[in-house]
């Protein structure tokens, strides 16, 4: 149960997106997927892939609402890599 709640009481959940991030987010998925798209085989290990996308300073509500978009939009998929319960993302072909 602590893993669902690290982190939140130290510091307080990212606010909502504003009006302003929710139509910047096709733009943002288009990048994100453009970063997956580069790597050699076109999957990343969830938490780099979120790393990357917190470099571009965008806060965690943005991050889950561009993957949110990707998701919904077919554009990549979540799993889990056996034997190691990372989660990864890869662009769907």
């Amino acid at each position: 149960m602590a893993a669902l709640t690290s982190g939140y009481s130290n510091n307080a959940p990212s606010p909502p997106t504003t009006t302003e991030e929710k139509e910047s987010i096709p733009s943002l998925a288009q990048d994100a997927y453009s970063l997956l798209s580069e790597q050699d085989a076109k999957m990343m290990e969830l938490g780099d892939f979120i790393a990357e996308l917190r470099d571009l300073d965008l806060r965690t509500a943005v991050i889950d609402e561009i993957l949110g978009y990707m998701v919904s939009n077919n554009w990549v998929q979540l799993w889990i890599w056996k034997g190691t319960e990372e989660t990864w993302i890869n662009i769907v072909e």
